[in-house]
């Protein structure tokens, strides 16, 4: 059986996800860097699920560790604080998957199956001490990325302004390089932007699938479900709640 590296901050906080998986994979858990260090000597993995934020050490720095010494092996990066930063941070160390939970246990069962079967790694960029060499397509896509976080253009705009004539070609060395097209890396941040609306003012924002770019609330819907795990009403539901709980301590 294959075995899988989980790297979780809380032990026995993923207990469902991991009973579900022992099913068809050997699972072994980590709950500190050190532990996941030597457990990576000594075992060959399939998959590494790190968990953000581990204590006493930074996930993004363990992970640029581990895309030095282990390039070609996928890693599934699972957060419960999902943020435009950390999330660009990880696809540009090589993250196979970015994973916001609450997962549903199913659909991340289906999803790890995919990269350990399927999975191409591409060489990653962004590591210790180690001077960029750009590909020519990760040139594309190093100057797409900057309109897209910077003027939160669509995808149309994003590869016209590049004045390059192969529009298709533009389209492919970005999806080679981020393992995701332009379109769904700018519903992405636009989705955690929403996110991060919502975590400020609650119901109080109106029209959010609107202000972020959306034309169609059920599409806008569909997107944040995929990538927070549920709706933007469940998520102000779950806000407000939370904001009416008394403060402790």
């Amino acid at each position: 059986m294959k075995k899988i590296l989980f790297v979780e901050e809380i032990p026995k906080i993923n207990t469902n996800i991991i009973a579900l998986l022992q099913k068809t994979y050997i699972i072994h858990q980590a709950s500190s860097v050190d532990q996941a260090k030597n457990k990576l000597k000594n075992n060959k993995y399939s998959l590494i699920i790190l968990e953000y934020n581990l204590p006493g050490f930074k996930s993004i720095e363990f992970l640029q560790e581990v895309r030095i010494k282990y390039n070609k092996l996928p890693v599934l990066f699972m957060t419960s604080f999902p943020t435009i930063d950390n999330f660009t941070k990880a696809l540009n160390l090589g993250v196979s998957m970015l994973e916001s939970k609450p997962i549903d246990h199913y659909l991340i069962n289906d999803r790890i199956n995919y990269l350990i079967n399927n999975h191409k790694m591409r060489i990653p960029y962004e590591m210790y001490d180690i001077k960029p060499r750009f590909t020519y397509d990760e040139h594309i896509t190093n100057t797409m990325l900057s309109d897209i976080r910077t003027c939160n253009k669509r995808t149309s705009k994003v590869i016209a302004d590049l004045n390059h004539w192969d529009h298709k070609g533009v389209a492919r060395c970005f999806e080679n390089t981020m393992k995701m097209t332009v379109e769904d890396y700018s519903i992405l941040l636009n989705v955690l932007q929403a996110k991060e609306s919502i975590d400020r003012y609650g119901k109080h924002y109106s029209k959010l699938y609107y202000i972020y770019g959306f034309k169609r609330k059920w599409f806008f819907n569909k997107c944040f479900k995929k990538y927070i795990g549920m709706t933007p009403e469940q998520y102000m539901n779950k806000v407000e709640i939370s904001r009416s709980l008394p403060s402790q301590g």
